[in-house]
């Protein structure tokens, strides 16, 4: 019986130490990936910006909260289904940076439409405030 205890420390003690060692190299892959982000110009703060990604203007964006709010750090290619005609679209990093950044629009806001259906959603719109105000 004293033997199988003994088995089962120095099992447990096997365990640990392949613990620690994944552990050990699990940091030490982070810490090489935050070395090339760096030297790439991905590293914003304590993250890793994705490749591909576009770095955001943080003092340019707005929102509606009132409390605390979490800015965008980057903009990367985010697809969706149009709400109205269900077409899969992608909302491009560089279509966010506009939005986001330059037309002012809330960060909490996403793309739902695609291009066309926005269209003619905005034509419906000028259509009926013709009529009313003739």
């Amino acid at each position: 019986m004293e033997w199988r205890e003994g088995l089962m420390a120095s099992n447990k003690n096997r365990k640990t130490e392949l613990k620690k060692r994944r552990s050990h190299r699990a940091e030490m892959k982070r810490q090489e990936e935050l070395a090339q982000a760096r030297s790439e110009g991905r590293l914003i703060g304590d993250q890793i910006m994705p490749k591909g990604a576009i770095k955001a203007d943080v003092s340019k964006q707005k929102t509606c909260s009132a409390g605390p709010w979490t800015p965008k750090l980057w903009y990367v290619d985010t697809r969706f289904s149009c709400t109205d005609c269900g077409k899969r679209e992608v909302w491009t990093a560089k279509q966010q940076k506009w939005w986001y950044e330059e037309c002012q629009g809330i960060v909490e806001s996403k793309a739902v439409r695609c291009r066309a259906c926005r269209k003619k959603r905005k034509e419906g719109g000028k259509l009926q405030s013709r009529k009313s105000g003739s």
